[in-house]
């Protein structure tokens, strides 16, 4: 477990997630973040972070969480589908070359 009242930023710096990751011993490219607001989904980006955001009902419309990767109205609408399809993006985009 790790907040970011232990990081010396607060979202949406990355710092949070980026210590997190270095914690499991992972890279960030492989972690997906589930985020109920823009700034955390602006730290989980920022960290190279898969992110799906699972917004307040009174913030769903806002376009700016188009930024996630995924937008559900309920963690209960995370279902194979949805992680097999993030799971097939995000290997996709690991295997393009960097330029």
């Amino acid at each position: 477990m790790h907040s970011a009242e232990e990081e010396p930023y607060g979202k949406p710096h990355p710092g949070v997630y980026l210590t997190t990751a270095r914690k499991l011993g992972v890279d960030p490219s492989a972690c997906c973040a589930i985020e109920d607001s823009l700034n955390g989904i602006l730290a989980a980006k920022a960290a190279r972070m898969t992110c799906i955001a699972v917004p307040d009902a009174a913030v769903a419309a806002d376009p700016r969480l188009a930024l996630a990767d995924r937008v559900v109205a309920s963690l209960a609408d995370l279902d194979a589908t949805i992680w097999t399809a993030l799971g097939a993006a995000a290997g996709k985009a690991r295997r393009r070359p960097r330029i």
